[in-house]
């Protein structure tokens, strides 16, 4: 990285990186200039280097600070000396900081930043401390937040969700960093979210493997709070061994997501054969046709074992935007029918064909337990 750069006039947009073992380090604040608004370290390496950090304490013009390490040197946890020297500068940050990203924070700099009026991103890729005890007030945490990316454990964002319910919050990423969640901890986060009605992005990532967890299907009763999101535009949601929902859920979905523009439901294993489980079919697909016609990306598991080369698709069906579409279990052999399926349901006068990605065609994926 480059050491260092001034930040000039007409151009306080601009990022400054920084690198952490430069001999410049430790005159950041100087190198800088007065309007510095945006700063980038890479914070690998020891603690002791972060101390030039503090000479930014006194940069009132800051709004976005990423401190993120480079994470092709870092395969092990952030130890806890560079946690607590990250933190002891952000507890000293300007207080209308904006964005903020991190790879992980104590209780303290969590707290502090819970109480920052204008911050408004916040991103945290190892969040393993409970930032709020029981007795900790969190009436007014995060007031002006629009976007958490966290990894935490999911009880953990279970309790970091209740404590901020009530943000502005728009923008939600959760990737797991646990072994597989059981089924009552997932349940119980998704119920969470009805609160923010706000969301217009949500993405969970659950699929990380553990021996010791017990194999489940997400059912309908688990997804139907996310129903509440009528402001949704980005679902992204992806679990070990996916969600079983029928056509008729599936409409529901389509009227209470008329904005959305990207739907990913996704296994990373696929559904257990020996389970009974629920997959929507081609009736679904028309479902989103006639009620979200922002639709671009579509991944979803579809049985469409029903499709001819007859496939009419019902009068009422608008042009939508479709332009990428993954199918999995899709139960058929012949991808072109399937194709041709996508093409009648989702027509197009402005762009070219979608593009169709069957996945495991006429293959079924077995849940290993």
């Amino acid at each position: 990285m480059l050491p260092g750069r001034r930040a000039r006039p007409g151009h306080v947009g601009q990022w400054v990186p920084i690198g952490m073992y430069s001999s410049l380090f430790q005159y950041i604040r100087l190198l800088c200039g007065l309007n510095l608004r945006k700063v980038r370290v890479k914070t690998n390496g020891p603690a002791e280097r972060l101390s030039g950090l503090a000479r930014l304490a006194s940069c009132s013009s800051l709004r976005h600070l990423d401190l993120l390490p480079d994470m092709r040197h870092e395969r092990s946890a952030q130890p806890t000396e560079v946690t607590d020297a990250i933190s002891s500068y952000i507890c000293s940050a300007p207080r209308d900081l904006e964005f903020l990203s991190v790879r992980a924070l104590n209780p303290s700099a969590l707290q502090f930043l819970a109480g920052l009026p204008h911050l408004q991103s916040l991103a945290v890729y190892e969040l393993s401390v409970d930032p709020f005890p029981e007795d900790y007030a969190t009436a007014s945490s995060f007031p002006d937040i629009h976007s958490f990316t966290l990894r935490p454990s999911l009880p953990l964002a279970t309790r970091f969700m209740a404590a901020v319910r009530e943000s502005p919050l728009r923008v939600l990423s959760i990737t797991t960093a646990q072994d597989m969640p059981t089924k009552l901890e997932a349940s119980v986060f998704i119920s969470l979210l009805q609160h923010h009605i706000s969301l217009t992005s949500f993405t969970f990532n659950a699929t990380n493997y553990g021996s010791d967890r017990v194999a489940y299907v997400l059912t309908m009763e688990d997804l139907r709070p996310l129903l509440s999101l009528s402001h949704l535009e980005l679902l992204h949601f992806s679990t070990l061994y996916g969600v079983s929902f029928d056509d008729k859920f599936g409409t529901v979905m389509s009227l209470a997501w008329p904005n959305i523009s990207t739907l990913r439901i996704s296994a990373k294993w696929g559904k257990n054969s020996e389970d009974e489980v629920l997959v929507p079919t081609t009736d679904f697909l028309v479902s989103l046709a006639r009620n979200c016609p922002h639709l671009k990306d579509l991944t979803v598991d579809l049985d469409a074992s029903g499709v001819t080369s007859r496939f009419v698709v019902p009068p009422g069906v608008r042009q939508t935007s479709l332009t990428s579409a993954n199918f999995g279990d899709t139960r058929i052999n012949t991808p072109m029918k399937w194709q041709d399926c996508c093409l009648r349901s989702f027509l197009h006068s402005r762009r070219s064909k979608p593009r169709v990605a069957p996945r495991d065609v006429g293959k079924r994926r077995r849940i290993r337990s």
